[in-house]
């Protein structure tokens, strides 16, 4: 499979998670443009525990992920626990959601494309990540309260991964501490 092919696309994502169990059936489309920039993302969760998300500038593939990489990442964590946190999801949970409980099983595809790569009077990262941040808050905000039990898989899956993670650390730590 050839990622250029397909970039960007529900198909792309959905073409990643082929052989993995999927929490939701479709993958969600992001997409939008403001100040120049394009963004198109494609999500979706699946039952493995790794995190795999390629991210795109102008149809390349950017191998460190860049601006947009980080701010999608703390768009997707600020909507989804702001959604979970309203609907009264988290209120039995002991220990705060992080990162890597957002990612837990997420494939995904960012890709930007500038219409003007000169952008002048403002650096292009901190344009990029505030267009970014925007969109995905919004589109994704507006497919959660359309989609609830989709939303709810997810959140599911997320709420769920928490407790792992720390689990997973004390035992860690346990083992550490019993080889000293």
């Amino acid at each position: 499979m050839t990622k250029k092919l397909i970039v960007g696309t529900s198909q792309f994502v959905a073409d990643l998670n082929t052989s993995k169990g999927v929490i939701h059936d479709n993958p969600i489309v992001v997409r939008g443009d403001s100040e120049g920039i394009r963004v198109d993302i494609a999500m979706q969760w699946n039952d493995s525990y790794e995190e795999a998300i390629y991210c795109f500038t102008n149809n390349g593939e950017n191998q460190d992920g860049g601006a947009h990489l980080a701010s999608f990442r703390a768009a997707l964590m600020r909507r989804l626990s702001a959604y979970a946190q309203a609907a009264f999801w988290l209120k039995d949970l002991e220990v705060e959601l992080g990162a890597d409980d957002i990612g837990e099983g997420l494939t995904a595809s960012v890709s930007i494309t500038h219409y003007n790569p000169n952008v002048n009077g403002r650096p292009k990262e901190e344009l990029v990540s505030s267009v970014v941040e925007h969109i995905v808050d919004e589109k994704l905000g507006r497919f959660l309260e359309d989609n609830p039990s989709d939303a709810r898989e997810i959140v599911d899956r997320v709420v769920l991964a928490a407790p792992a993670r720390v689990a997973a650390r004390e035992a860690r730590e346990m083992v550490l501490r019993r080889r000293k």
